[in-house]
Parts: C-alpha cells; sequence; structure tokens
C-alpha cells in the first residue's frame, strides 16, 4: 500500500478520484496520536494544527485533526487545494523551502521538453501556480499522511529512523520522488538524497549544525515531520530579516505566539488576491515581536519557569543558516512584572517605535539589549531638545535592576550624588560634559563629589565599592558612569529626597577580591607616604592630577615604594593592574588615598622562592643575574654592585642586547650562559607598557622593570637576612 497509485496530473478528473480513493486507506486515524516530537521545526505547525482543531491540550492531538488541517484549512473541504494556493502565495515559502520544491519550481514547464508545451504546466498568473504544481504538491501531502499511518499501523521491516523525530519508519521518499518523476514526464530518473532541503529546511547543511545537529545527516525523514513542516510559511513570522520557530518548557506560552501569527496570517490573506503574501512582522520585526511577548504575558500568571528559545533561521538560497536566540526565565519574567506590575508597557512601546530611526544597528534595539543584558542605548539619547522624552525613573531603574543587575542601593546612591552635583555646578556644564564623549570629563566632575561624600560620612564607602565592582559574569560592559549619564540629565528632576545610604560590609564581598581591595589599599597609603616627602606636595592637587598616572607611572611609583618596602613583586603589580578596568583602579586608587590616610599596615615579609616565583622572570635569566652578583662580589661590594645595576637599568643605559652581553661575559660558568632568544620568548604576555625594540612579543622597558623589581627586592631580603648568596642560591 506504501506504492502511489498511478496518478493521472494532466486530467483533473480522473487525478481528483484516485485521490478521494487513496484516502480511504486512512482508518480509525482519530486514535492515532500526532504530538510534538521536540523538534521546533515540527512542533510548531503541530501548535497550529492544535489551534485550528481548536484543542486545549496539545498531547491530544490525532491524525485526524492534522487530516482536517490541510483538507478544509479554510473551513470547507477543499481536499488540499486551498491549503496549497495559501502556500504557493506565502512570500516564505521559499524562505523554508528554496526555489526548486515543485509548487514554486520555475524549471518545472520544461520537464515534458523544451518545445512541448502543455496547459497543466502553464501558470494561471503570477500568483497562482499551474494545475500539475498544485497536483502535484497535494499529492505529496497525501502521501506523507499515508506513510505516517502506515508506520503507526504497521510493524516496520528496516532499522531506520527519522532524522528529526526518531520514529521508526519504512518510508522511501527517493521511491515516491521517482514514481511522481515518472508520471510527469514518462522518464525514469533516480533519486539516492533523502529528503533534501526542498522538502525539509536545513537538512544537509553544514550551516544548521549549529542549531540542529542531526540535519547534518540527510537520508531519512517520516512522512509526519514531511507533512508538518509544510505549514510553516503560514505560521513564522520574521525576525532581523529570517523566519523564527519557536520553543518553550510552556506549551501553552508556544501555542499563545503561533495562535498569533496566524491570526496576523489571516489578515494579510484578506488582501489583494492577485498579490503575494507578505511575510508575518515583515515591517518592524522587532516591534512585532517584543509586543506580541508583552501581549502574551500580561495574560499569563507569574512563573518563574518559564523559558523561551528562538530558533531564528533561513534555507533560501546556497547558504541556509540557523542561530538559537535564548530567553531565560529571568527575562521573561522582566517583561511580565514589566507589564502586570510596574506598568510601563507604554514607554516601551514609544521607544522600540524610534529606535529603527535612532539607533543604527539592531543589536542595540530592545529586545536584542535585553537579551543580551546590555544597556539600553536610548536611555542615554544625547538630545536636550523638548522633543526627546526620557524615560520615567521607574522604567529606568526597574531596567537597570533587572538587567542589569545593579542594586537598589548602588543606583540610590548615584541619584544623590547627581542630586548634590547639580546643586554646585552649573547646568550649561553638566550639558557639555554629557555630550562629550570623554568619559573622563565625566569622571572629573563627579568624583570631587564622591570624595567628598566619603570624607564626610564612610557609611557610603561600601555603597562606592559596590557601585563600582564590575566582576559580573552575566552582565556585559557594567559601567557606572552610565547611570550618572541619565541622572544628570538636565530634563530629570530630583524630586525624592534620598536617606543617607548605609551599606552593609557583605555587599561588595561576594563581586570584589579583598586581596585585591587591601593590595589598593596598601599601595594607596604607601604612595601619598612617598609623595608627601616632597616639600612641594600638595594632596588636593596630587588627588585632582591622579587620573593623569599611566600604567607605566604607576610602575615608577611602585617600584620606587619597593626600594625601602618588602613584599613588592612585579607579580602584585601585575595582578593589581589587571584586576580591574585600568579606569576603576586610578578611581580607587583615588578614594583610597583620600579616605585612608591613617591605617595601619601589616608588616609583609617575603622570602627568596616567593621572590622567585613572582618575579615575572624565568630561571635561566634568575641564575644569570644571581651568578654575576656572586662572581662581582669579589671584585666589588655588593652594595656597588646592586647600585651599578640599578641606575643603568632605571636610566637606560643597557638596550637588552648589552645586558645580555654584560651578563655573560661576566659569567664564567659555562652552563649557564643565557639563551636570548628563550628571554624573548618569555614576554608573549599582553603587555600594559609600550613595546620595546624587539617587536610585539618583548618589551625591553617592560624586562628592564622587572629585572629592577626583582634586584630591589632581592637586596631587601640580604638587607634583613644576612647570609652568603651562595647559600641563598643553593637553598632556592
Amino acid at each position: 500500500m506504501r506504492a502511489p497509485p498511478e496518478y493521472n496530473f494532466f486530467d483533473d478528473k480522473e487525478f481528483e478520484e484516485k485521490y478521494r480513493n487513496r484516502l480511504d486507506i486512512l482508518n480509525d486515524v482519530d486514535k492515532i496520536p500526532f504530538t510534538p516530537v521536540g523538534n521546533p521545526l515540527v512542533d510548531n505547525p503541530i501548535y497550529a494544527i492544535g489551534v485550528i482543531a481548536k484543542k486545549d491540550k496539545i498531547f491530544e492531538l490525532t491524525l485526524q485533526d492534522a487530516i482536517s488541517a490541510f483538507m478544509c484549512i479554510n473551513g470547507n473541504n477543499s481536499y488540499g487545494n486551498e491549503f496549497s494556493l495559501r502556500n504557493y502565495r506565502t512570500s516564505s515559502f521559499t524562505m523554508v523551502f528554496g526555489v526548486n520544491n515543485p509548487l514554486v519550481a520555475p524549471g518545472l514547464g520544461k520537464l515534458i521538453g523544451k518545445k512541448v508545451k502543455d496547459p497543466a504546466y502553464t501558470k494561471a498568473s503570477k500568483v497562482l501556480p499551474s494545475f500539475i504544481q498544485i497536483r502535484l504538491y497535494r499529492a505529496f501531502m497525501l502521501e506523507f499522511l499515508i506513510n505516517y499511518y502506515l508506520d503507526m499501523t504497521e510493524n516496520c521491516s528496516t532499522e531506520n529512523n527519522c532524522v528529526s523525530c526518531g520514529l521508526k519508519t519504512d518510508f522511501n521518499f527517493n521511491k515516491l520522488q521517482t514514481k511522481f518523476y515518472f508520471l510527469r514526464t514518462n522518464k525514469e530518473k533516480k533519486f539516492a538524497s533523502g529528503a533534501t532541503r526542498e522538502w525539509f529546511p536545513l537538512i544537509g547543511s553544514i550551516s544548521a549544525i549549529q542549531a540542529f545537529s542531526g540535519y547534518s545527516e540527510s537520508n531519512v525523514v517520516c512522512g509526519k515531520c514531511l507533512f508538518s513542516v509544510q505549514f510553516l510559511p503560514q505560521i513564522s513570522n520574521l525576525f532581523e530579516g529570517k523566519l523564527v520557530v519557536y520553543q518553550s518548557n510552556n506549551t501553552n506560552f508556544t501555542k499563545s505566539i503561533i495562535s498569533r501569527n496566524m491570526d496576523q496570517f489571516e489578515d494579510l490573506l484578506q488582501g489583494d488576491p492577485e498579490k503575494k503574501i507578505e511575510n508575518i512582522g515583515k515591517k518592524e520585526s522587532h516591534v512585532y515581536v517584543t509586543l506580541g511577548l508583552l501581549d502574551i504575558l500580561s495574560v499569563m500568571k507569574r512563573t518563574e519557569k518559564l523559558n523561551l528559545t528562538m530558533f531564528n533561521f533561513t534555507n533560501s538560497g546556497t547558504d541556509p543558516f540557523a542561530r538559537i536566540i535564548t530567553l531565560p526565565s529571568q527575562t521573561l519574567m522582566f517583561l511580565h512584572e514589566m507589564v502586570n506590575e510596574v506598568n510601563v508597557r507604554n514607554e516601551l512601546e514609544r521607544f522600540i517605535k524610534i529606535e529603527k530611526k535612532i539607533l543604527k544597528y539592531q543589536d542595540k534595539y530592545f529586545i536584542n539589549s535585553m537579551i543580551s543584558r546590555n544597556d539600553y542605548q536610548l536611555f542615554y539619547q544625547r538630545t536636550y531638545k523638548k522633543d526627546y522624552q526620557l524615560p520615567s525613573p521607574k522604567f529606568y531603574h526597574f531596567y537597570q535592576k533587572n538587567i542589569r543587575n545593579w542594586s537598589d542601593n548602588a543606583l540610590l546612591l548615584v541619584q544623590e550624588i547627581c542630586k548634590i552635583s547639580k546643586s554646585k555646578i552649573e547646568e550649561d556644564k553638566i550639558i557639555r560634559v554629557l555630550k562629550s564623549d570623554v568619559q573622563i570629563d565625566l569622571m572629573n566632575m563627579i568624583i570631587p563629589i564622591i570624595l567628598e561624600m566619603l570624607s564626610a560620612n564612610n557609611d557610603h564607602l561600601n555603597g562606592v565599592l559596590d557601585l563600582f565592582a564590575t566582576k559580573y559574569k552575566e552582565v556585559p560592559s557594567r559601567n557606572p558612569w552610565t547611570l550618572f549619564k541619565f541622572y544628570l540629565h538636565p530634563e530629570y528632576n530630583h524630586k525624592t529626597d534620598y536617606e543617607i545610604v548605609s551599606f552593609g560590609e557583605n555587599n561588595f564581598k561576594n563581586i570584589f577580591n579583598e586581596n585585591i581591595l587591601q593590595e589598593i589599599k596598601r599601595f594607596a597609603y604607601l604612595l601619598i607616604q612617598y609623595e608627601s616627602r616632597r616639600q612641594s606636595f600638595d594632596l588636593d592637587k596630587y588627588l585632582k592630577t591622579m587620573h593623569n598616572l599611566t600604567k607605566f607611572d604607576l610602575m615608577q611609583k611602585y617600584i620606587m615604594i619597593a626600594r625601602e618596602k618588602p613584599g613588592f613583586t612585579y607579580h602584585k603589580i601585575a595582578s593589581l593592574l589587571n584586576s580591574l578596568y585600568f579606569n576603576e583602579f586610578q578611581f580607587f586608587l583615588r578614594v583610597f588615598s583620600t579616605i585612608n590616610q591613617n591605617i595601619e599596615l601589616e608588616y609583609v615579609s617575603i622570602g627568596m622562592e616567593e621572590l622567585i616565583s613572582e618575579s615575572g622572570l624565568n630561571n635561566q635569566i634568575i641564575d644569570a643575574l644571581l651568578n654575576y652578583i656572586d662572581i662581582r662580589s669579589d671584585r666589588i661590594s655588593t652594595r656597588r654592585i646592586f647600585k651599578e645595576l640599578e641606575y643603568d637599568l632605571r636610566n637606560g643605559d643597557y638596550s637588552a642586547d648589552n645586558f645580555y652581553i654584560l651578563l655573560n661575559d661576566k659569567i664564567e660558568i659555562k652552563n649557564i650562559e643565557l639563551n636570548k632568544q628563550n628571554t624573548l620568548d618569555l614576554l608573549s604576555e599582553n603587555s600594559y607598557f609600550q613595546n620595546g625594540r624587539s617587536g610585539d612579543s618583548f618589551s625591553w622597558l617592560l624586562m628592564r622593570n622587572k629585572i629592577r623589581l626583582f634586584l630591589i627586592q632581592y637586596k631587601l631580603i640580604l638587607d634583613q637576612e644576612p647570609r652568603t648568596l651562595v647559600q641563598q642560591i643553593k637553598e632556592v
């Protein structure tokens, strides 16, 4: 019974008679399940069948529902004719199946010969296919249903499983193609590739692996899956120029999305019958998707387990594409609360309807910003005209708290700081700073206010740390200065008097490395001590110019402190500077220099083994240095050796080549010869100093500072624990 009948595609009466006789094979179809399979390309059409059948529970669908949805999609039994005409008119059909599907194949009229023309092959119009196209497409659809019916009612004789749903099936798609080709052309042709992209989207496509791994192995697809995907052109909406299918852990949620798309398609269908039916959501697809989610969530009960995955794909052309967009429960709960509790839907609509005109890139649109947890650019539109309307503080605060993970305390502290700033700074200056792209201008305006607050009340310190600590892995590019940019806007009115915000000690410990914090405090305190020895030192002036310090400047100051204090190694300064964004490091250094001028520091001891491991130098260079010092100490004092090396390294009298030659010439032990190339290869790390003379992978300036730090700390160890050099070298 799997072999199709001898359809006569050229005679309407004979074709319809055999078509209806073929339907008689299907018995008791209301007992055969037609339920979701776990593949969104198949499941979305099954949800559509559930909507058409008006079934509340999707897992109660049967084959009878599927047959009725295809045969009577317009309410009258057209035996699939109306369904086929709809698909042909739908612009998204070729995005799902390409142009080689028999329903739209442009070369179908040439199959019986270049010179022979048959009315059956002639298109009725630009938007209506030929008779043979409709009949052929309907015949395929019916055979898909019949083969699924036989798979479910007969014992399968093969071990073949559908690559889409895993169902064991005897369906041979190649034989069906071969048979229909012969009936149309009276010629033999073998098909040996199984179901192709013209029948099942993305199958056999390399790029599809990123979303649907099983589809890279084309071959067996069961009749149920091949039938179901034919609904996709009428139920899929566009997103960023590509179609979308949905998958969720909540069946009612997915069903509601599909139902909304179907309603939209029915509205489009009522247009000019001589025109193509446009893709659902073609105009402003971001608006369509966002408002659709809001509409559906507004009538749903709150659930913390709700999630949604959008499979964004196109099957057209030679380069099919698929990507996965995930909306986790946090994102959907945010939208749910936005429309049901915070009540800012009207504001959101106002923004998303103008973002196409203002924002250059689609990844900056609200829905993409929300999904990626980035800040929304329209919040900071640098327009200070009356026609620009800021988001309400309620909307802004809600977004920053739920999407950007800023705490209530941090947001309130920013508002308090901005309120004080507006009372002390002229509005014209604030506007000039906000219009500038240079962030340092904003920092220079705000930091003195923060320092003044901290000096008056140290309760704010942990709040500042909470605000400026950006170690949230799940939230990208969390920059606190954007918050100031919003609340400083002249149009923003601080009507509420905020109480002094006090923060607990535990607010920042989970997001900020306490050891790094102590290192910055220690460095800031010692740096102030060192700088204050100068007669012309002015603390206020020094603090204001601290942001001008470069990483190289800080390294030099670190080395100067290391001359007198033990425990300063290259590893520690590198960890310190790499633990934060540099502008944040500057900020904390400035804060701790202001409020921690009378702290007590524990004595930091360091041993030879720790010094070597944290020096940033390889063992070969360290051996050469220690042996050089040992050999030279026979002729001059150890103090003079360190003085010579430090002077020459600090003033740059040595080039890298000269320094290597110096060490090698003085070392008389043959097996300690310094290998220059290994030394160059050592510094493949990303240096935060300018590269020296030897290219991108090596910086002599950085090497010089590493050696200086090592020698300075090594001398301190010798001064504190006077032992022979040979003893120390052997112990290490």
